[in-house]
């Protein structure tokens, strides 16, 4: 990025008859150029402590036109990934380092019949037969401090009332660091394979 003052320019004001004494400050961004343009009727402007502060208020500018791009990047990039997630034909689910699941995939919702309301933070063991809860929660719980990948098999209420046995498998999620970032997993129904 850079930041580059243009001459002083006279130009007609449009909120009066007299001129403007104005200055461009251009500064340059990834893909795209920002144009900071300030005029004044004194005669000796822009001073010396105005130009370094038009240079200022153009970084700034550039500090949060960056920020805006990379939320919006973001945001696309979430979107891409919900479309994915809800398209796909199984229960995805994704929880935060203190177990708190932070996303289910609509074939979840579409499954236990549970909100979204219902489902996050701890939610989605309330779909859980009673008899497996318990055991289903230490078991995550076990392997969340261990950070470790995980395979179980446990009762969940289908929105018809009816339990069916799933596989719930998961992966620990690590920044490029090497910080831990909880898990991202998928279930899928097996009863048939269970019954046979």
């Amino acid at each position: 990025t850079s930041v580059a003052l243009a001459p002083v320019t006279m130009v007609p004001d449009p909120f009066g008859p007299d001129t403007l004494r104005a200055t461009v400050t251009r500064f340059d961004l990834v893909e795209e150029q920002g144009v900071l343009v300030v005029g004044s009727q004194r005669v000796n402007f822009p001073t010396e402590q105005e130009r370094l502060l038009l240079g200022l208020a153009a970084n700034q500018a550039i500090i949060v036109l960056q920020r805006q791009q990379a939320e919006q990047a973001l945001e696309q990039s979430e979107e891409r990934f919900r479309g994915f997630a809800n398209t796909a034909p199984a229960m995805l689910w994704v929880t935060e380092p203190d177990c708190s699941c932070s996303f289910l995939s609509q074939g979840w919702y579409e499954f236990t019949g549970q909100g979204e309301d219902e489902g996050l933070g701890l939610g989605w063991l309330d779909a859980v037969h009673p008899d497996d809860r318990e055991a289903a929660g230490k078991h995550f719980l076990f392997v969340n401090e261990r950070n470790e990948a995980f395979s179980m098999e446990y009762r969940l209420r289908r929105a018809d009332g009816v339990y069916r046995w799933i596989i719930d498998r998961g992966r620990p999620r690590f920044s490029p660091g090497g910080q831990f970032l909880g898990y991202a997993g998928n279930l899928l129904d097996i009863t048939e394979r269970k019954q046979s």
